[in-house]
């Protein structure tokens, strides 16, 4: 890169990191390491939550879709998300009733409404999955730098020849740590708001130039693809066995099934000042989204361009060349994105570029670090003591586990092997955890789901994963030629059997091949949650002796504040639009305005694509049409969105940033307000005279709750 494209990598950063920096003064209590104190604003929880799960790794998880199967697969099937995110988010499901419980990790909820036994299995399962997903991001993300910036693979150092490779992941995984150490939540959230609305700016920028460098006609030129494996039409990919209609699919389902047990960045759902906050943070997400899809769209179909197109040869030729010493077709995957992108963009953009990506790396690497390091403390650690810590040892202990999990990232990155596309890698690691969103679901919802069913639905998942993982990594060298040789006559039959239905529903393509197991990760997840279901219902229903108080869990009816009761009782008792819409009495006119404008345009994206659905069932439409769609629905009308997101929440988000630092001065902090859990309730529920005369010096380290002015409403 030229001396230019580094210092817009630079200055944006280290602005970013000296204002991070400054909420040290501000990290007191274990709740403002774990929840950022609670004050946070919605635009802060939209934007900080949204660019902490950016990361580097799901920019080339997305390329790789993107490189396959176009268009067809993920913009348009996605659409059919509109419709089940409408009902996620503007009903608040399961996020408000997380809000309310006031827990600040799941396992703390697991404790309250199970058992303690299963919020320590659940923790260390959680932490497990995690670390195990986060264990291939330094790697991906150093990987992405050395080609980008066209670093050389080896560095000599004091006369050592050290691999870049090795070092790069350290120079991005330091000022992360340092970050994360030094103010857990509620560093992650100023860090990744800065990072994500100076980001959002940035997005539009490198949009404009690439659509002024690249023709749309150029672009869907080189996207001509035969029969079968078109990369516009969707009912045109019978031959695309990975990320097809099925794919995405069992995303979508997956998704929403486990929309609250994805832990990662689990610190922005009770990190804003209330209930209702929380809600419009995730209202508010989506339309953040937008801005986002917009880059990683135009730059994936702008970069497949340069890669296939006559007028780009020699550029296309200099990628191959750049790659030609990269054995793992895996790893070349995930680098020929990256390495297009490096040599097309000119000065000054691609210096914007790398500074969106060190920003997705760093926001990423702090939530991740924070999410699983107090994972492991809160819902392992904390329960086992019999006393809680004081204070001081308590952020110590999460401080210790941050960097357990930097150390743990590196190593694994370091050594474990990529063999398959990212996505699927990280489908699999979430395949661990599935029982989850069961026992999440059931537990806010079903006053009659058990500790059994909760049991039965987490073993029953992370069960089946690690037997798929294993039938994977085992199947070409020892299960298929075991099969071929001992039992042929059952191969045959069960080859037959899969080859029957994959005839008969479209796109399914299970086949048995001696080099592949038939099922890929997306379809081991799938398999998994539909066994954790089936076995949270049915043990929970064996087993049920007496209903849960949900409401004095959710500090509702007679548990609640009498703030909480005067608004309660202002609830419409009957159901009406509003209420269908998720409106209740708390909004005001731009709540309205906010959550209007979100169904309307996302229901009805879901309406043309009902349309477009039937339309082509009855009567398919030409491949140029689908080519026409394409630049209108996901170029075209997501640019104007994209620009209007960016003005909108880059003032939303300054503004909620001032009101964070203003509300961190005066916030009371109550010391018991620390994660644990006495007789199904929180211990700043119960008091600190719960724990009696010796566990009560040690959870307090001083006094009582210590007291403070309620922030300023947000």
């Amino acid at each position: 890169m030229s001396i230019v494209d580094w210092i817009v990598l630079a200055v944006p950063v280290l602005i970013t990191a000296m204002i991070g920096v400054k909420t040290r003064k501000y990290t007191r209590s274990v709740a403002d390491f774990m929840s950022a104190s609670r004050v946070a604003g919605r635009y802060l929880v939209a934007t900080a939550s949204n660019e902490a799960v950016f990361g580097i790794t799901n920019v080339i998880g997305q390329y790789e879709i993107f490189f396959v199967s176009g268009f067809a697969a993920y913009n348009f099937w996605i659409l059919a998300n509109n419709a089940v995110w409408l009902f996620i988010l503007l009903s608040g499901f399961i996020i408000y009733r997380y809000r309310e419980s006031r827990v600040m990790t799941l396992g703390q909820f697991f404790e309250i409404r199970y058992s303690k036994s299963f919020r320590i299995f659940a923790g260390s399962l959680a932490f497990l999955s995690g670390i195990v997903a986060y264990g291939i991001y330094p790697a991906v993300g150093a990987r992405f730098f050395i080609y980008y910036c066209g670093l050389p693979p080896v560095m000599h150092i004091a006369g050592h020849a050290i691999p870049s490779f090795l070092l790069m992941m350290i120079v991005i995984l330091t000022p992360s740590v340092l970050l994360t150490v030094l103010g857990g939540q509620l560093t992650a959230m100023v860090v990744d708001s800065l990072a994500g609305f100076i980001s959002m700016i940035f997005y539009v920028v490198i949009v404009v130039a690439l659509l002024m460098m690249f023709h749309w006609s150029q672009v869907a030129h080189s996207m001509h693809r035969p029969p079968g494996k078109s990369m516009f039409n969707p009912f045109n990919e019978a031959k695309i066995s990975s990320f097809n209609f099925w794919y995405m699919a069992i995303q979508i389902f997956g998704f929403a099934y486990g929309w609250q047990s994805q832990q990662a960045g689990y610190g922005f759902r009770s990190a804003a000042v209330n209930a209702h906050e929380q809600k419009m943070g995730a209202i508010l997400g989506p339309w953040r989204n937008e801005a986002r899809t917009l880059l990683l769209t135009v730059t994936a179909m702008c970069a497949f361009c340069f890669l296939h197109s006559m007028r780009y040869a020699a550029g296309a030729g200099k990628v191959m060349a750049i790659l030609h010493n990269v054995h793992s077709s895996a790893i070349r995957a995930q680098l020929v994105g990256p390495v297009a992108l490096s040599l097309m963009l000119p000065v000054g953009i691609k210096g914007m570029f790398a500074a969106v990506m060190l920003f997705a790396q760093i926001s990423t690497d702090v939530t991740m670090m924070h999410s699983w390091g107090s994972i492991f403390i809160q819902d392992v650690v904390v329960p086992l003591r019999k006393r809680p810590m004081e204070t001081r040892q308590h952020l110590f202990a999460l401080r210790c586990a941050v960097v357990g999990v930097a150390l743990f990232a590196f190593l694994f990155s370091a050594l474990f092997p990529q063999t398959q596309y990212i996505m699927m890698f990280l489908a699999l690691a979430a395949a661990i955890f599935s029982g989850a969103g069961a026992a999440i679901i059931g537990g806010f919802y079903w006053k009659r789901g058990t500790a059994a069913g909760a049991w039965g639905a987490m073993l029953s998942g992370v069960t089946l994963t690690i037997g798929g993982f294993i039938m994977q990594r085992a199947w070409k060298p020892y299960i298929y030629p075991w099969l071929a040789s001992a039992h042929p006559q059952a191969l045959h039959m069960t080859a037959g059997f899969l080859a029957a239905l994959s005839k008969h529903i479209p796109q399914l393509n299970w086949t048995i091949r001696p080099t592949h197991f038939p099922f890929n990760s997306n379809w081991i997840w799938f398999f998994s949650i539909i066994t954790a279901i089936v076995f949270y219902v049915g043990l929970s229903l064996l087993t049920f002796r007496r209903p849960f108080n949900i409401d004095r869990m959710l500090h509702r009816g007679e548990y609640a504040s009498p703030e909480e009761k005067l608004r309660q009782a202002s609830l419409p008792k009957r159901i009406s639009v509003r209420s269908l819409m998720g409106i209740t009495p708390d909004f005001t006119m731009s709540d309205w305005a906010i959550s209007l404008s979100l169904f309307i345009y996302r229901f009805g994206w879901f309406v043309a694509f009902v349309v477009i659905v039937i339309w082509n069932i009855i009567s398919p439409w030409p491949e140029h049409w689908w080519i026409n769609f394409s630049y209108i629905s996901y170029v075209f009308i997501e640019f104007f969105v994209g620009v209007a997101v960016t003005i909108w929440f880059t003032w939303g988000s300054i503004i909620d940033l001032k009101k964070l630092f203003a509300n961190l001065k005066i916030v009371g902090r109550n010391p018991l307000d620390d994660g644990t859990v006495i007789g199904h309730r929180n211990l700043d529920d119960v008091g600190i005279e719960a724990l009696g005369p010796s566990g009560a010096s040690g959870a307090a380290g001083t006094s009582a709750a210590a007291a403070g002015p309620t922030p300023k409403g947000l």
